[in-house]
């Protein structure tokens, strides 16, 4: 009888009879399972020889101990601790014929592989086997590599290499089992009094699984098993299907289903979600236009670097603007978010420079994606091209100040705004076309009109050029019909005087 006498499988107990066998290891297959992640898949066995109960280790990665001793091959008299991992198994010898179950102190029959006989151990009786017509074969086993489980006629005989094995002559089938090889089924012909038999096994093509996950420590399930914790590299893992499953005290759990291919590796990087995240998500879905919980889990996103993830909350929070739904009142403190995010508030320090600009880039691409989507909504120009101004990308803020311009061609502010992106870029060519290409549709606009002279006037003194102060001085002219305020009338005469107009 096997107990196993710690962790949360103590109590859980196998029996081995005479003249059976029994696999002990971590897969579902073995006789008794020992959910222990320094188990090997088919750890060892213990099988009846003429010795008595052997056990084997088989090829296990960490190894088998008895009795504290690392053990290959070892005999089993009873009373001795088997641990595999820091899983400890009592093996006991026990006696069920016609008793209650206790300590065996005398002797042990145990099967001898003499077909239909038993041998006398320590003074216990013998019944001695008819023999057969025939005199059985003795047989050799063997197999490349060795240590495998042999079963002849479905009863275990042993490891490789098995000798001496006496069988009758005949056919006899032959079951060959190793871990991380394939099974080998077939049958032996014995004809002759001496037959020895050599298999080369197959090996199953595994595949690897390496794991990486933020934070570190992260404790890994594979098949309901505990594998250990992140980073980590399994081995030796059978192709097709598992169930992982990722667990941190500080994370949302994670799991999902993970295809294992043979002979390759897989390797995942996996973020947990900070708890702290999944409350906001949660509240998102209770009241997904509350703008007031999309800032916050912006914030919580990207202080984790998970970046894609925020992007796609930051394209809801921003068509909830667009599309005037909020319901929180939230905006001024989203706009300081995107602020601290893209840099411009230095109290949020989330990373080095590169970093930065991956968050810079999600802003970017999200923001250009909005406009995509809601080009009637000005804002969105306005507040990109400020951001695309303060990170130094002027050209991206030209061009995104003319696309409004052409968006909005009636609309005077944002005429004058994208205009003033030019002056300020020292491109004043482009501003006075930009206004020119406004002045049809807002003649009777003073600011239109008034700056387009000023612009021309600009132009003339800087260049001489004689038809730009010819066009300062009648746009500046036209202006002066437009407005009542005196003050912008006397400065527009001062600059008409000052260019000779």
């Amino acid at each position: 009888m096997l107990t196993i006498v710690n962790g949360h499988q103590k109590g859980r107990t196998a029996t081995i009879a005479l003249g059976q066998s029994l696999t002990i290891g971590r897969a579902v297959g073995n006789e008794l399972v020992v959910l222990d992640s320094k188990a090997s898949r088919s750890h060892c066995s213990i099988v009846t020889t003429p010795e008595g109960f052997v056990l084997t280790d088989l090829n296990s990665t960490n190894g088998t101990t008895v009795n504290g001793v690392r053990a290959t091959r070892v005999l089993l008299r009873g009373g001795e601790t088997i641990q595999i991992g820091s899983t400890r198994i009592l093996f006991e010898v026990v006696e069920t014929k016609g008793r209650k179950s206790g300590r065996v102190t005398a002797a042990l029959a145990i099967f001898c592989g003499v077909a239909g006989g038993l041998a006398l151990v320590g003074g216990v009786g013998l019944v001695a086997a008819t023999r057969a017509a025939n005199r059985p074969a003795v047989i050799t086993i063997n197999s490349a590599p060795s240590g495998a489980l042999v079963s002849v006629d479905n009863r275990l005989v042993g490891t490789t290499p098995v000798r001496a094995l006496q069988l009758p002559k005949g056919t006899h089938s032959v079951r060959i089992e190793r871990a991380s090889y394939q099974r080998v089924l077939t049958q032996l012909d014995v004809k002759n009094p001496r037959e020895d038999f050599s298999f080369k096994l197959q090996p199953i093509h595994r595949g690897i699984l390496k794991l990486d996950a933020e934070p570190a420590g992260v404790r890994v399930y594979l098949d309901g098993l505990d594998m250990g914790r992140t980073p980590l590299v399994l081995r030796d893992i059978s192709p097709g299907q598992h169930v992982l499953k990722l667990d941190h005290p500080e994370r949302v759990p994670y799991e999902e289903k993970i295809t294992v291919k043979p002979n390759e590796e897989t390797s995942l990087s996996i973020k947990l979600l900070p708890k702290s995240a999944a409350f906001y998500q949660n509240a998102i879905k209770k009241e997904p236009n509350n703008l007031s919980y999309h800032s916050e889990l912006l914030s919580i996103l990207v202080i984790d670097h998970r970046f894609d993830e925020a992007g796609r909350y930051l394209a809801k929070a921003l068509d909830i603007v667009a599309t005037g739904r909020d319901t929180s009142g939230y905006f001024p403190r989203f706009k300081w978010t995107i602020d601290k995010i893209y840099g411009r508030d230095p109290l949020l320090n989330y990373g080095d420079a590169a970093t930065v600009e991956r968050a810079r880039n999600m802003v970017n691409e999200t923001f250009e994606a909005a406009i995509d989507r809601h080009p009637g909504y000005y804002e969105f120009y306005n507040w990109l091209a400020g951001l695309y101004q303060f990170s130094g990308k002027l050209d991206k803020a030209l061009v995104l100040a003319r696309r409004a311009s052409q968006a909005f061609p009636a609309n005077p502010e944002v005429q004058l705004q994208a205009a003033n992106f030019f002056v300020a870029a020292g491109r004043l060519t482009d501003a006075i076309q930009i206004l020119g290409a406004a002045y049809p549709r807002l003649t009777s606009n003073f600011s239109i009109v008034n700056t387009l002279g000023q612009f021309y006037a600009r132009s003339y003194q800087e260049t001489k050029d004689q038809k730009a102060r010819e066009l300062a001085v009648k746009y500046l002219n036209e202006s002066l019909a437009l407005t009542q305020d005196a003050g912008a009338k006397a400065a527009t005469q001062a600059k008409i005087k000052e260019i000779g107009g």
